[in-house]
Parts: C-alpha cells; structure tokens; sequence
C-alpha cells in the first residue's frame, strides 16, 4: 500500500460507522496478502480515521504498547499520555506512524 492509499483510505473509512462494516466493505482489495492480515490493516485504518486512542490503534495491530513503543521509539510515558488523551500526537506524526503500522503487518 502506498502512502497515497493509505490517506485515500482513511478518508474512504471516515464515512463508515463501525469497523465491521468498514471491514465487511474493504478488507480483500490486495491478493498478494492473507484475509486476516487484510482484516487486522482494516481494523487498524478505521481506528485511525475514527480518532480512537492511539492504545485501540496499536491493540488493533495485535500489538502491546510496550512492543509498539519499543519498535517506533516512542517513550512510552508520550504514548501513555497519548492513549489517555492528556495529550494528543502531533498531526505530523500519528499518520505517517500509523502508516508504517500497517506497512509492516505483513
């Protein structure tokens, strides 16, 4: 998935109410990748486009926020504060994190 994709598809997720049917309407577009990982980038991107926390993104990658932060050198007091929303990552940043999230689900 390119990076054009992946903004195209977090627009196209915004208009759906819940992930499952995010899901049910975009998870089989790529054949060169298995169902459940379609399933887990799918999941991921609507949690990203729904404003969850940043821990439902991470969570939604199979991931603990421990191995997260470790993996994206993050502090992991940042991304608590982060997930418990007293602060909120930079817009520069969470797209191109959730992006490479999902590049490496693979």
């Amino acid at each position: 998935m390119t990076y054009t994709q992946f903004t195209d598809a977090v627009e196209a997720a915004k208009a759906y109410p819940t992930a499952e049917e995010y899901i049910d309407a975009n998870a089989y577009p790529e054949r060169e990748i298995s169902p459940r990982l379609q399933i887990a980038r799918a999941r991921i991107l609507w949690n990203f486009a729904a404003g969850r926390p940043a821990l439902e993104i991470v969570r939604a990658a199979g991931m603990t926020a421990t191995a997260f932060c470790k993996k994206y050198q993050i502090a992991r007091r940042t991304f608590d504060n982060w997930s418990n929303g007293v602060r909120m990552p930079p817009a520069h940043v969470l797209p191109p994190l959730v992006y490479a999230l999902i590049s490496d689900i693979v």
